[in-house]
């Protein structure tokens, strides 16, 4: 059981990068020729090979463990104010911590879905009604089902939480898709491969009124080439920058992108002892909290901007 299960989790890992070159839509070369480079700062290279340089600011600390009752693997989460929402392969449920008591709150229970992989989990700025707790919360299917889902949270009678689907949001045209949201000015990053190239594209996240929305990537307010990285993982993104964790087990990395200088910088996590492989990262406080595959720990990341 344990092998199918891998084998199933690594064919989700790989169709993050696989291209459908049948589809004739893919066939444009051009499309997206106006995108402009994001460069990575070229002092963190050293022969081809990551060098930390000290003058960073990084800072690294373990915040706390919980235990859950998840039988799937641990992917990406999402912090509104106090509470961070923990999500899960399939997205059978949700563990909702309090960040300020570092323990379990609450759990949602879902319909498991093996569609949503939950790489990425983002908090929006919008809220279904004016009376909850909480913005709609944005989870990724698949990357290659180019697809994610919008929930809305909410206060049951009995002080429990459920979740209902709102909205599922789709792209086009590309092979596979990441995404974060900035729930400051509800800006929604996407970053997509479309003929072997990544990119990377700026949208406003759409109201919630249509249930169902495809969004055409060649209609972006600002399209950017991205540089070749990992296996991207969960991301997030806060005023101007744009974080997202890529890698596996031993090469994790941590990406800053300065949208306005269109600058990269590249933090090796190994070489800070985080040695699994990343799924979760989000804004809290001064930093990010970043969780990894197989712990049960979030450390706290602080980064000299």
């Amino acid at each position: 059981m344990k092998l199918i299960s891998f084998i199933l989790y690594t064919i989700i890992l790989l169709s993050f990068f696989s291209c459908s070159e049948d589809d004739d839509i893919l066939k444009d070369m051009n499309i997206f020729d106006n995108a402009e480079s994001i460069e990575v700062y070229p002092y963190l290279f050293v022969n081809d090979s990551l060098s930390i340089n000290d003058n960073l600011g990084i800072t690294v600390e373990k915040f706390f463990s919980f235990k859950t009752n998840a039988n799937t693997a641990k992917q990406g989460f999402a912090i509104y104010n106090d509470k961070l929402f923990q999500c899960y392969h399939t997205n059978n449920f949700i563990d909702i911590i309090d960040l300020e008591l570092k323990q379990i709150l609450s759990s949602i229970y879902l319909e498991p879905d093996v569609l949503i992989h939950c790489n990425n989990v983002n908090f929006g700025s919008l809220f279904y009604d004016s009376n909850d707790e909480f913005p709609l919360l944005y989870i990724q299917k698949r990357g290659n089902a180019n697809q994610l889902n919008a929930y809305r949270i909410y206060l049951n009678e009995d002080t429990s939480y459920s979740a209902s689907l709102i909205q599922t949001l789709s792209f086009y045209p590309c092979s596979y898709s990441v995404t974060a949201i900035n729930s400051i000015d509800n800006t929604l990053y996407v970053m997509f491969g479309y003929n072997n190239i990544r990119y990377l594209s700026i949208l406003d996240v759409p109201d919630f009124k249509d249930k169902n929305i495809k969004m055409d990537l060649r209609n972006a307010i600002k399209t950017f080439i991205l540089p070749s990285t990992k296996i991207i993982q969960d991301s997030a993104a806060d005023d101007n920058y744009l974080y997202f964790l890529c890698g596996q087990e031993k090469d994790g990395e941590l990406w800053q992108i300065d949208i306005t200088s269109h600058e990269a910088r590249v933090i090796d996590l190994p070489s800070y002892n985080l040695n699994r492989e990343p799924e979760g990262i989000d804004c809290y406080e001064d930093g990010f909290l970043v969780s990894f595959l197989g712990s049960s720990s979030f450390y706290k990341i602080s980064i000299k901007k």
